[in-house]
């Protein structure tokens, strides 16, 4: 090897070692850079960023327990006084630190404490639907009308002289009930459906059916004609008015006089329906021998007036029982007609029609008949 190619080698050599501890400087400046930054006092930014720590971004994982940046600043400051007080070797009270932060104030630390809530539903008590088991129910494949026919008049006999016999006749005439829709509807934000911790659309579909129930209720009481008229309005075919103007004088004997009123094989399948009031002022009554009228029978299936199927019903208004009212119906409810169409109930949900507001629209439909068939199966009672 002669003494260029020795030089060659000096020359390679010494490049590597400038071109190594250029690359040391760097490394060290480096490190120096990362340590001053270790240190450094922290300083509270509007941007929630901090002189050498984006925590906006190393905390976001945990943004869901800051509400706003207030909020933020004060507990990222209070990490990072407690990271360099621990570097330092410093003491630190962590009471003092966090004497001024209270569950009570919001921004104070009231923030970081978890709301909880209860997932089932709170719901108003419900009242029970009493009179629809007790009607005759009827169910429809395509009609809205529903026909039946009746007697009008029946036939008479007559004691007759021999080689005569009188001739009698008998009418029947047609009734009709119509099949009318019941129906409502709900709106509710997508938001709202995509939010929240509640199935509301179980929720929605067992509040129409409930209220499908007592609209039921009221009208085959309280019917004014559409759909139908109830037995305490119009459709009995029989009033009792008891003595006295007031609903909470009713007696024993009021009852049994209007027990007198229908025909034995009516009587036989009626039921006495009551107000919350006035099932009151019956549960006190005695007959003349002192003993109850009313009966609470714990192995029927509901409770007996004069031996006679009683139920209570939230649709009769009896709360103040003044004159000119009534307030208890007697009747065999099986002449009383409830119309189903097939389909039962729909709920129809439509996400289109109010789109544009970001809205859902919840659509119940039924369609249903309410409709006396013998009038003088029913007698009413109330005051003069």
């Amino acid at each position: 090897m002669d003494e260029n190619d020795i030089q060659v080698i000096k020359d390679a050599l010494k490049e590597q070692t400038v071109e190594l501890e250029t690359q040391v400087k760097d490394l060290s400046t480096k490190v120096e850079t990362l340590e001053a930054k270790a240190v450094a006092p922290a300083v509270a930014k509007e941007s929630n960023i901090y002189k050498g720590f984006n925590l906006k971004y190393q905390l976001e994982d945990t943004r869901e327990l800051f509400s706003d940046e207030k909020s933020a600043d004060i507990i990222a400051k209070s990490l990072i006084d407690m990271a360099i007080a621990a570097k330092a070797g410093t003491p630190m009270s962590i009471e003092k630190a966090a004497a001024a932060h209270v569950e009570g104030t919001t921004t104070a630390g009231g923030y970081l404490v978890l709301e909880e809530y209860d997932r089932i539903l709170v719901k108003k008590a419900r009242e029970n639907s009493v009179m629809m088991p007790l009607l005759r129910q009827v169910n429809l494949s395509s009609t809205d009308e529903f026909r039946f026919n009746k007697v009008n008049a029946e036939v008479s006999l007559s004691w007759d002289a021999e080689g005569t016999v009188t001739e009698k006749s008998t009418t029947f005439t047609r009734g009709t009930i119509a099949v009318k829709r019941l129906s409502g509807r709900v709106v509710i934000s997508n938001e709202l459906l995509a939010d929240s911790a509640y199935d509301l659309s179980s929720e929605l579909t067992e509040q129409f059916a409930y209220a499908m129930a007592q609209e039921i209720d009221n009208q085959v009481l309280n019917g004014t004609g559409t759909p139908c008229s109830g037995v305490l309005t119009a459709a009995a075919g029989y009033s009792t008015i008891i003595t006295g103007s007031a609903w909470s004088g009713v007696t024993g004997d009021d009852f049994s006089l209007a027990m007198t009123n229908l025909a034995s094989g009516d009587l036989s399948n009626a039921t006495f329906v009551l107000g919350k009031k006035g099932s009151h002022y019956v549960r006190t009554l005695k007959d003349s021998n002192s003993n109850p009228i009313y009966a609470a029978i714990a192995s029927a299936e509901l409770d007996q007036l004069y031996g006679i199927p009683t139920v209570v019903s939230n649709k009769i208004d009896d709360a103040t029982g003044g004159s000119g009212g009534f307030y208890a119906v007697l009747g065999d409810f099986k002449q009383f007609y409830l119309l189903n169409r097939l389909g039962g109930l729909e709920l129809l949900v439509d996400p289109y029609s109010d789109s544009s507001s970001y809205n859902t629209q919840f659509v119940f439909v039924t369609r249903k008949g309410l409709g006396i068939r013998r009038a003088d199966s029913f007698v009413r009672l109330g005051t003069s």
